[in-house]
């Protein structure tokens, strides 16, 4: 149906011995070869004669960075190199999964405990992804009318990551004649003197000032270089600072099911099940650039620092009736099915940044230069009701109606509630009696058509009141004045939908046609970031109903099975 409902079931024990299962797997990654890169000498003749060619001016010979002057020992050594920055920052990428499982149960109960372990690392340095998930399902048979059901599950995530998501390109974008490490100079005892290798990550100083234009001995890099010196060193940026991110997710399930009337498949039965479900997330994300990475003064931002934590609590309940009535005459097949769903969903978020915290602490939490906070909170409910009618004649002729109404307090008064039908029926023609002849050849002719409008609701809570932040003072007032706009006239989006389905398989089902010929027409159009005139005093709104888009056409699936004899 165009507004059905999709259930996942998770895997259960079953009857008998016990069974243990284990599993592993391995996989590996790597960085694809991308551009072909210069050489560090290739570079700095290439960026001579870019400096060169415009003007006919020499000015490249004044930046020490590629000019190799042995005079300048802070540069000679860390500027004549042919560092290959892709090889650096990548490596073989591997993934280990590992799995394990326990089942079983007697004739009142039964059981399935698994646990999985995945450690990944990434193709480039200092990414690692761990994860552990386990669950618990657990059946208990009352009597052969009354069932219990327990799942309960745990997923925990630590990810590290690097600072930013753009490290790769700051490998491409590094000069190829920079060091990784800093070399320096000392005094040798025959007096020639000699570079050695500090073992500490070479960073390049702070970027002269176009009144300067190029470094000398005021120990500045070049004006014409700036672009690096904002770029940093990739392989220090992976090694000095992170991200790291950590998750975990419980999610307690449980369930009654009740046959209230007939038990087998020739009676007439009446089965509830009602269901409570839950979900617990958080999430916590930290990260850490030290002043080691830049050249940047206390002023400017050193030793950042970042702390972001988010919770949030789903819970739901739904229940459901669904009667299906015996019938003497074999031929008629009728099930009706009644689910009302409540939900509702708490969250809170909470974040601050600081720079200044100096002594190698990497706490967020330690006092600092506070440069932003925030917080902010989040409450929603949904309550929808489905009903469903299935009716078959003969396996021939089927015919199935849906009605589905779903309230949520994302919208404003009058709009909270959105009504979902469906219609669709299929046509077995092959089984017809006048079809009979063809069967041979053409093992199944059907058609399905169907009908249904579904609805979306893909935004953000919160959006139909005002929010107001500080905006200065005014005669020594705090004043306060709107964020938003209050959205309170947003309406579904609907899609309407019709579709005409044939399916054709010929010799026994060994090639199989199916033809899908449809029409979708969206109306109140959900769109983000929609631009309004800035006299209302707000350039964008965050959301808005917009207009309507069709959407039709064909698609034809062919499959054919092996035959074995």
């Amino acid at each position: 149906g165009s507004n059905g409902v999709i259930e996942i079931t998770t895997r259960r024990g079953s009857r008998g011995k016990t069974r243990v299962s284990f599993g592993y797997r391995f996989s590996g990654s790597w960085q694809p070869e991308g551009m072909k890169m210069l050489d560090g000498d290739g570079y700095t003749m290439m960026l001579k004669e870019a400096y060169f060619n415009p003007g006919q001016n020499d000015v490249a010979s004044g930046i020490v960075e590629l000019s190799y002057m042995p005079t300048h020992t802070a540069y000679y050594a860390n500027y004549n190199n042919n560092t290959d920055w892709i090889d650096e920052v990548t490596q073989f990428g591997q993934t280990h999964n590992y799995s394990v499982a326990v089942s079983g149960g007697g004739e009142k109960a039964t059981f399935r405990i698994s646990g999985n372990y995945d450690h990944e690392v990434g193709t480039i340095i200092k990414q690692s992804l761990d994860r552990f998930s386990t669950r618990l399902a657990l059946d208990y048979y009352v009597s052969d009318r009354i069932k219990f059901s327990s799942d309960f599950g745990l997923t925990y995530t630590k990810n590290n990551k690097n600072y930013d998501d753009y490290l790769l390109d700051k490998a491409y974008q590094a000069m190829p004649n920079m060091a990784v490490y800093r070399q320096e100079y000392r005094e040798t005892a025959d007096g020639v003197g000699e570079y050695y290798n500090t073992g500490e990550y070479y960073i390049m100083p702070p970027a002269a000032t176009a009144a300067g234009l190029v470094a000398n001995n005021s120990g500045r890099s070049s004006y014409y270089l700036s672009d690096m010196v904002s770029n940093g060193n990739p392989v220090a940026i992976a090694n000095q600072a992170w991200r790291k991110w950590s998750t975990y997710t419980i999610t307690p399930q449980f369930s009654l099911e009740y046959k209230l009337l007939g038990k087998e498949d020739k009676e007439t039965q009446l089965n509830y099940r009602g269901e409570v479900y839950m979900n617990a997330y958080t999430e916590t994300r930290n990260s850490y650039y030290p002043s080691s990475l830049t050249s940047n003064t206390w002023d400017q931002g050193i030793d950042l620092t970042s702390n972001y934590e988010f919770k949030s609590l789903q819970f739901t309940t739904r229940h459901q009736l669904v009667f299906a009535p015996y019938f003497l005459n074999e031929d008629h097949s009728l099930q009706v099915l009644v689910r009302g769903e409540l939900g509702t969903n708490t969250s809170s978020t909470q974040s601050l940044s600081s720079s200044g915290i100096s002594g190698g602490i990497t706490d967020p939490t330690v006092p600092g230069y506070l440069t932003a906070s925030t917080t902010s909170t989040g409450k929603g409910h949904t309550l929808s009701g489905t009903g469903s009618i299935h009716y078959a004649f003969a396996q021939k002729y089927i015919i199935d109606f849906t009605l589905r109404a779903d309230g949520s307090t994302k919208f404003g008064s009058g709009s909270k509630w959105g009504f979902f039908p469906g219609i669709s029926g299929r046509w077995n023609i092959s089984d017809e009696v006048f079809f009979q002849p063809l069967r041979k050849v053409i093992s199944m002719l059907a058609f399905r058509p169907g009908w249904g409008i579904t609805g979306n609701a893909s935004f953000q809570e919160g959006l139909i009141y005002n929010n107001y932040s500080a905006i200065g003072q005014y005669n020594g007032v705090q004043a306060i004045a709107p964020s938003n706009l209050r959205l309170t006239e947003i309406q579904w989006e609907k899609t309407k939908s019709w579709n005409m389905g044939f399916n054709l398989n010929f010799f026994d089902d060994l090639i199989q046609f199916d033809l899908n010929i449809y029409n979708k027409n969206t109306t109140d159009l959900l769109m983000s970031g929609v631009r309004i005139p800035s006299s209302t005093g707000f350039s964008t709104l965050p959301w808005a109903n917009v207009g309507s888009l069709e959407n039709k056409g064909w698609e034809l699936f062919v499959n054919t099975r092996p035959v074995f004899k």
